[in-house]
């Protein structure tokens, strides 16, 4: 086993990760095999001799076993035998590969070796990036494909030794990958709303000590990130206070520098969730609010935990946040502007409770009160047409609003309430005709009285007034001439 108690015991660790394998490539008549990379994705390998033989007598081992050119034996040896107990009788490359004999790739004596060979490894190499000739013995493969920065990770699979005597270098790593999606993508200014961020671990952790996540929030002007509400679970537990939370400038950094300790596993999920202000800076219509987020995670079992860690990061996800509008055109006659009409804005149909918007200077633009809005500024619930007649209402989620004017030009009748749906991808429609613009017609002079009116009883009245009067003359005449 492992020696406990050295100095070089952390280090070793970390190094154990650099290996892919040690493995012994052998044949049954030949001497040099070849190394080919299975799926390959662009990876490059460097393939270091360790330990080299010769065919023994027809067999499937190896005989004559020298130090192979990939390393400085003298310094391994030494090494070997100071750093753990497998190879303590060691004194020649036979013993040491004694040691491995009937023992698989991915043994704890050759990942032992391996972790070692790598801190001892000389300038003879062969590069690998699709298929390369390798002699019979012990070799260490070492992923050197620049994956810094990108959504991509270094290999740390183990070599396999096939049947026929080749290797099939087979890709091993994965890589993390991150959703986002908000409770509701359409909201009135003011609204909260909640983000989630689903990022899901990668099918393997081979080779990592640890494992760093960091997820890149960044949120629009139009929303406002509400501090304290971010939530982390790992593999389905609480862990918000293991990560490390700040905001600058409308991005959010949520990380956390080892999540292999918090309980992450392969394949395991790691959820954060927030929540956000859609403020009066919100953009309008159908171009959205964009919230985006990456991650960025350890991608190189390699690194030796000097200088700063190389990390890879994922594609980009982004969700919008809508909000809507309501324009609004009062006119008269034949599309002439009217002014002086006032309009209240209700989401109830008995129009008992009106919105509250704030007007914007120098402009015939509403919107919705934000929270802030309705405290600092003078809200208004009736906005009253100017000269141009029209009005737009803005920051408004999908549904149904009430349009209901509740002052009326001097010689003009009152309108009836309109009935407004914003409807999907901000879709308008006027008592179920689809429109562009609110067209309310306002018609001048007096009207006729409904029927049931008081109008009408007078009318009635005097009505039947005049019957009587008539049938009384009548009968007076028919009695005189009688």
């Amino acid at each position: 086993m492992i020696k406990k108690g050295t100095k070089t015991m952390k280090k070793m660790r970390r190094l154990a990760g650099l290996v892919l394998a040690m493995v012994m490539v052998f044949a049954m008549s030949a001497s040099a095999f070849a190394a080919t990379i299975e799926n390959n994705t662009g990876h490059t390998y460097d393939a270091y001799q360790i330990l080299s033989g010769t065919q023994a007598n027809g067999k499937v081992e190896l005989g004559d076993i020298t130090w192979g050119t990939g390393v400085n034996s003298s310094a391994l040896l030494a090494a070997l035998k100071e750093k753990n107990d497998y190879f303590d009788n060691c004194e020649t490359a036979a013993d040491v590969a004694g040691v491995l004999a009937d023992k698989t790739n991915d043994c704890p004596e050759a990942k032992a070796l391996a972790a070692i060979a790598v801190e001892h490894l000389t300038n003879e190499k062969t590069a690998i990036s699709e298929e390369a000739t390798l002699n019979a013995g012990y070799w260490l493969l070492v992923d050197t494909s620049n994956v810094d920065g990108i959504h991509d990770a270094k290999n740390a699979a183990l070599l396999q030794v096939t049947n026929n005597g080749n290797i099939t270098i087979n890709k091993k790593y994965d890589v993390p990958k991150v959703e986002k999606t908000v409770n509701d993508n359409d909201a009135n200014i003011g609204d909260t709303v909640t983000f989630t961020l689903t990022a899901t671990m990668p099918s393997t952790f081979e080779g990592y000590e640890t494992y760093k996540v960091v997820f890149h929030d960044t949120l629009s002007a139009g929303l406002d990130f509400v501090e304290g509400t971010v939530a982390v679970t790992v593999a389905g537990n609480n862990q918000t206070d293991k990560f490390t939370v700040s905001e600058e400038n409308g991005t959010l950094t949520i990380s956390c520098a080892d999540v292999l300790t918090l309980g992450a596993t392969a394949s395991s999920k790691i959820v954060v969730t927030y929540n956000a202000i859609v403020d009066d800076d919100a953009v309008i219509g159908i171009e959205g609010n964009p919230n985006t987020v990456y991650l960025e995670y350890s991608n190189n079992p390699n690194w030796d935990g000097e200088g700063n860690e190389p990390t890879g990061k994922t594609p980009e996800e982004k969700v919008k946040v809508y909000t809507w509008e309501i324009p609004v055109f009062k006119y008269t006659g034949t599309n002439t502007p009217l002014a002086g009409a006032g309009f209240t804005l209700y989401k109830d149909k008995q129009c008992a409770t009106a919105v509250n918007l704030v007007a914007t200077e120098g402009s015939n633009i509403y919107k919705v009160c934000t929270q802030s809005g309705c405290t600092d500024h003078t809200h208004v619930t009736e906005i009253v047409t100017g000269e141009s007649g029209k009005f737009e209402i803005e920051g408004l989620e999908k549904g149904t609003y009430y349009l209901k004017e509740t002052t009326t030009p001097a010689g003009y009748n009152t309108c009836d309430v309109v009935t407004v749906v914003i409807g999907e991808n901000g879709t308008l429609t006027q008592n179920g005709n689809t429109t562009t613009e609110v067209a309310i017609l306002n018609q001048s002079g007096a009207t006729l009285p409904e029927t049931g009116g008081i109008g009408t009883t007078i009318f009635y009245v005097a009505g039947a007034i005049l019957v009587i009067g008539a049938a009384v003359v009548m009968i007076t005449r028919k009695r005189m001439d009688a």
